[in-house]
């Protein structure tokens, strides 16, 4: 389906609010095969139009993602991560300070992290 009729029988079927969801930033340690700019159609078949159908619960080791970039429609196999990886499963308090893996989102947030070690918080004293 050409992306122009895509974006018209969205707006149908969805009659509500319509969004679009642009890919912001990619972890630069994870190659999900998401670029920055990428607009999101479908994951794994289903329309996307709405915040609630980016959650997507699958045991596979990819997705597939019908997405928007360089003004055509791709569709391509997005790799998934372990939820382990998502959150921080050990830390280190140490002199007033606390030590740990970064995590999932600050990877998301920051373009590079080199370093295995992050410094959530501090205490003056």
């Amino acid at each position: 389906m050409e992306t122009r009729n895509w974006v018209t029988e969205a707006g149908r079927k969805d009659a509500g609010w319509l969004d679009l969801f642009m890919v912001r930033k990619v972890d630069p340690s994870h190659d999900a095969g998401l670029r920055e700019g990428d607009v999101l159609l479908q994951l794994n078949e289903k329309r996307v139009t709405q915040a609630q159908d980016l959650d997507v619960v699958s045991n596979n080791e990819s997705l597939e993602a019908v997405i928007f970039r360089d003004r055509q429609r791709h569709t391509i196999k997005v790799s998934t991560l372990p939820t382990e990886m998502a959150e921080t499963g050990h830390l280190l308090s140490f002199c007033d300070a606390t030590f740990h893996n970064p995590h999932h989102a600050l990877r998301q947030q920051i373009s590079v992290i080199d370093l295995q070690v992050y410094i959530s918080s501090t205490i003056e004293g």
